[in-house]
């Protein structure tokens, strides 16, 4: 376990997070000692989630790669000077997988060997 340690005026710790990479936190620590507790607590509740006792933290919204598509061309796409990247997006994409979750879509996962994936089932 890595030591609390004084930035800027504030108490920070390191931990491993749950799915084993380091991170740092600012606390709102005064003293050392208190650090150290808030940095336990901290470490506890990541090893749980390591070992499977607790869930993971999701990192992607629920939403469908349709939706968020959709998000990205309203914030993004708009600006581009062709829009051929939108009937790309129309004709390639969304057929394929605008039903999908990101989240499925996020983990790297073979879409052909998940079990229940209607969203990658494809009619030839």
């Amino acid at each position: 376990m890595a030591e609390p340690y004084k930035k800027n005026g504030r108490w920070y710790v390191r931990y491993k997070d749950g799915r084993g990479a380091w991170r740092d936190r600012a606390t709102r620590a005064q003293t050392k000692g208190e650090a150290r507790r808030i940095q336990l607590e901290i470490d506890r509740k990541h090893e749980r989630q390591r070992l499977g006792l607790e869930p993971l933290p999701s990192d992607t919204p629920e939403q469908t790669f349709a939706e968020a598509m959709d998000l990205w061309w309203s914030e993004h796409g708009k600006r581009l000077r062709s829009s051929t990247i939108r009937r790309f997006m129309e004709k390639h994409l969304r057929p394929e997988s605008g039903r999908c979750l990101c989240r499925r879509l996020a983990t790297g996962s073979n879409p052909s060997s998940t079990p229940g994936s209607e969203c990658w089932a494809r009619s030839r």
